[in-house]
C-alpha cells in the first residue's frame, strides 16, 4: 500500500511539474506577444507624430503637406482601432448579428472610401443578397482593400471581384506584388506578422489576423495564395 501511495504521489508531482512548466512557457510565450505589440505600437505612433510635427512646423502647411499630415493621422487612428478590435476578439467581446445585407452595395463603398478609389478595378455580381453580419464584413472588405493597395506595385491597380456560387459569397482581392514582397503563407495570418520587406510601410500587423477571425466568426474562410505574381486573398462566406 505504502508502495502504491508513493507511487501515485510520484505521479502526481510529475503531473504537476508538467503543468507548471506549461504554464511557465505560455506565460514566456504572453509576454513575448505583448513586448511585440508594445514595441509597433510605439513604433507606429512614433513615425505617425513625427511626421505630423514636421507639418505643423511647416507653415503654412502646402497640399502635400497636409496630404502627408492626413495619412500620418490615418496611420494612427487605424492602429489604435486595430489593436481595440483584437482584443475584443481576444476577450470574447464580438457579437454577430445576421440580417439580410446588400453585398454589392457594402463593397462598392468599402473600395469608395479606399486611399486610392482610383487603383481599384471591380468586377461584381448585379445583386447578391446574402443573411450575414454586415457590420464585420466591412472590416473584413476594407481591410483586404486597403493591404492589397498598400502593399501592391505601386501604381498599379488591384482587381476586386465578387461572385456567388450555390448561395455562397466568394470575394477575391488580388495584387500585382509591390516591394515588400510575399508573405509568409504559414504566418500570413498570424497576430503582429509583418513580411520583412513591409516594414517600410505603416501597419500593425493586425489587419489580416483580425479579417481572419471575424471571417470565421461569420462562419466562412479567409485564404491566402500567390501565382502569377500576384497576391490573392479570397473570402468565403
Amino acid at each position: 500500500a505504502l508502495h502504491l501511495a508513493l507511487g501515485a504521489r510520484s505521479r502526481s508531482l510529475s503531473d504537476d511539474r508538467v503543468k507548471a512548466e506549461q504554464e511557465a512557457k505560455h506565460e514566456h510565450a504572453e509576454r513575448v506577444r505583448q513586448s511585440q505589440f508594445l514595441a509597433m505600437l510605439a513604433h507606429e505612433l512614433r513615425t505617425s507624430l513625427t511626421v505630423l510635427r514636421m507639418a505643423v512646423g511647416n507653415q503654412p502647411m502646402s497640399p502635400k503637406t497636409v496630404a502627408k499630415a492626413e495619412r500620418a493621422m490615418n496611420s494612427m487612428v487605424d492602429v489604435i482601432d486595430q489593436s481595440v478590435q483584437v482584443e475584443r476578439l481576444a476577450d470574447g467581446k464580438v457579437t454577430i448579428e445576421l440580417l439580410p445585407c446588400d453585398i454589392v452595395c457594402l463593397v462598392e463603398a468599402a473600395f469608395a472610401d479606399s486611399r486610392e478609389p482610383m487603383r481599384v478595378d471591380q468586377m461584381l455580381v448585379q445583386t447578391l443578397s446574402l443573411n450575414t453580419d454586415g457590420r464585420l464584413l466591412r472590416i473584413v472588405v476594407s481591410n483586404l482593400i486597403d493591404n492589397a493597395l498598400k502593399y501592391g506595385k505601386f501604381g498599379e491597380h488591384i482587381d476586386v471581384e465578387l461572385r456567388a456560387e450555390a448561395e455562397h459569397l466568394h470575394l477575391i482581392v488580388a495584387n500585382p506584388i509591390g516591394t515588400a514582397g510575399v508573405p509568409d503563407p504559414e504566418r500570413v495570418f498570424e497576430k503582429y506578422y509583418r513580411a520583412p520587406l513591409a516594414h517600410e510601410f505603416s501597419g500593425s500587423g493586425l489587419g489580416l489576423h483580425i479579417s481572419q477571425a471575424l471571417a470565421r466568426l461569420m462562419g466562412g474562410e479567409l485564404a491566402y495564395t500567390q501565382a502569377q505574381g500576384r497576391v490573392i486573398f479570397e473570402l468565403r462566406l
